[in-house]
């Protein structure tokens, strides 16, 4: 069996491990799209279309009539957590699936907290 140009091991693997790049496609937004009207929104806006792999994305239109699946809405919320400082959980995508009903979500959660660290002495 030959090996393909990435495809350092023989084994199948790719040999470069970073994920795979997003290729936008071309999706019916709805007709009546709206606009982003907070900061908040806007960054919604681009983290929704960036996961769905399309050029933009209006903040009434459903994330899973979009082609959003539960894989991708995972790592959304991975990433909104990560960019908003807040703990969301799979479920608020699921419930609140427009960027317009999820930025109300953002502004009512908890802040993202981290356990605090101490030090701690080694025992000989």
């Amino acid at each position: 069996m030959a090996n393909k140009p990435n495809d350092l091991s023989g084994t199948g693997e790719p040999s470069d491990s970073s994920p795979p790049k997003f290729q936008r496609r071309s999706v019916q937004v709805s007709p009546t799209n709206h606009d982003p009207r907070t900061p908040q929104e806007a960054v919604l806006c681009n983290l929704f279309a960036e996961f769905l792999g399309i050029d933009r994305i209006g903040i009434h239109d459903s994330f899973f009539d979009l082609g959003g699946h539960s894989l991708l809405a995972t790592r959304l919320i991975s990433r909104i957590r990560n960019t908003f400082s807040v703990d969301v959980e799979i479920s608020d995508i699921f419930e609140e699936p427009t960027v317009s009903e999820f930025a109300k979500k953002i502004t009512s959660a908890a802040p993202k907290t981290w356990p605090s660290l101490h030090p701690r002495t080694r025992e000989p």
